[in-house]
Formats: structure tokens, C-alpha cells, sequence
């Protein structure tokens, strides 16, 4: 089985096939689509966040021990669903010349921006990136503050145990502008990270020791039954494919 999920790897991460999202116009867009689509109407998937796994419903991250009095020192994004890019919008955006440079169009009360507020209002191909299900998950805003665009990365385990700071006891690891998430999404963090890289391949979003860490998540961390059924309703939405993700699937599963 391990020599089969790698062969399918080898061939689903071939960029000539890959196609980028190609229906949803604006991250406003898809964050509707995740949430009344996706997520609302499908019983499969559990309605958890990516990192803590903690329940919520609409754009509130339920009731859990600690919460209420987590909310009054960190503020309301403790309690707030968000919409986190797996693979930060930055570190696609600082490759469009609207991020760095700005556009004729990007002008607000006779002054210009930049950024991602102008390579969102100027270049399709960025709002398509940027409104890519496949990188979207649901995680809790303050947890999405703290992470914010660090990469990821394997702690050694002394620099595990000198991690003290724990929001919510959620077992990540934030440390040196770095992040390493708990074992039991590390798999799906790979293949999205893999899926962006090859997707919109010429950017070259990956270097070649982070395609490699994530090569090696995805092959010791399988795939789901629900990671699954999640990428087939966004393909079915988003009319692209996440090869690696459903080759894997079938492979594992026998299905798609």
C-alpha cells in the first residue's frame, strides 16, 4: 500500500494536468460557499476547526471549558470563526506585481495601495488563488492570529518542551516564527501545501526542503474518510481537482 499512495503521489504532483480553481471570483465567496456548502449541508463533515478541533456553528466557535474567559483577555477572535489559507495569502501574493507594485485601479480617496487589498481588486488570478477552497479551513481567529504567515516546520523535542504557551491547550507548537501542528492534521497541512505548490506551479511556491518535509507528512499521515469526502464536494463546486488528494483517495478507499 505505502508503495502504491507513492507512486500516485509521483504522478498527482505532475503540474501539466493541474488546474487552479476555476468558479469562485473572491475569498468573501468562497468563505459563503465553505460555510452554507461545504461544511452546513454536508453531515459528513464534522463541524471542527483545522488546529484545535473545536466546534462551531456559522461564525462562532462554540462553548468550551476556558473559552468564555479566554475571550475577555484575548478579545473577540477568540470566539470567532475564520477562514484560515493553509498556505498564507502572503507568501502566493508578494509574487503579483498588483501585491508589490500596486495598479492604476488601486486608488482610494486620491491615494494609491498595494498589497493584498490591491492584488484582490486587480488581478483575477490572485482573487482565484485567494478564493481557492482546497487552501481554506475553518479555524479559530485567534489561533489564526497567532499562527499568522510562519511556516511550518519539526521541532526538536526539547524545543517542544520548552514550549509553554498553549491557547486553549490546543496542541500546536509556535515557536522562533515557526509553526509544527499536532500529528493528526499534519497530513492534510501536507497535501495542501503539495496541492497549492503543483496547482500554480509556476510561482514556485515550495522550496525544495519544504516539498520534501511535506512529502514526508503525506506518506506517514494518510488520508480520511472525511478529508475525502471534503474534496469531492469542493471539486464538484470548484470544478478542479486536487489529484494528489483524490488519488490517494481512491487508492486508500476504492472511491472517490
Amino acid at each position: 500500500m505505502r508503495l502504491t499512495l507513492a507512486l500516485f503521489f509521483f504522478l498527482a504532483l505532475s503540474p501539466a494536468s493541474q488546474g487552479g480553481n476555476k468558479t469562485i471570483d473572491s475569498f468573501y465567496d468562497a468563505k459563503k460557499i465553505l460555510t452554507k456548502d461545504v461544511y452546513k449541508k454536508n453531515g459528513p463533515l464534522s463541524l471542527k476547526t483545522i488546529y484545535c478541533h473545536f466546534p462551531f456553528q456559522g461564525k462562532k466557535i462554540m462553548h468550551v471549558q476556558g473559552l468564555k474567559s479566554a475571550a475577555k483577555k484575548l478579545g473577540k477572535r477568540a470566539t470567532r470563526l475564520e477562514w484560515e489559507h493553509i498556505v498564507p495569502a502572503s507568501l502566493f501574493g508578494h509574487h503579483f506585481k498588483e501585491w508589490k507594485e500596486g495598479h492604476p485601479s488601486c486608488r482610494r480617496k486620491k491615494k494609491s495601495f498595494k498589497g493584498r487589498k490591491c492584488a484582490s481588486k486587480a488581478s483575477d488570478e490572485f482573487k482565484k488563488m485567494e478564493a481557492d477552497m482546497y487552501n481554506l479551513y475553518p479555524s479559530i481567529g485567534e489561533v489564526n492570529k497567532k499562527r499568522s504567515n510562519f511556516p511550518m516546520t519539526e521541532f526538536s523535542s526539547d524545543q517542544k518542551k520548552r514550549h509553554k504557551k498553549k491557547f486553549l491547550n490546543c496542541n500546536i507548537t509556535i515557536e522562533d516564527n515557526q509553526i509544527e501542528p499536532t500529528d493528526s492534521i499534519k497530513g492534510i497541512i501536507a497535501r495542501t501545501y503539495l496541492y497549492m505548490d503543483s496547482t500554480y506551479h509556476h510561482l514556485k511556491l515550495l522550496s525544495q526542503k519544504e516539498k520534501d518535509l511535506f512529502k514526508k507528512w503525506h506518506l506517514a499521515f494518510p488520508v480520511t474518510e472525511e478529508e475525502c469526502t471534503r474534496g469531492k464536494i469542493i471539486e464538484t463546486i470548484q470544478k478542479n481537482s486536487h489529484k494528489l488528494l483524490k488519488e490517494s483517495c481512491l487508492a486508500t478507499f476504492k472511491k472517490w
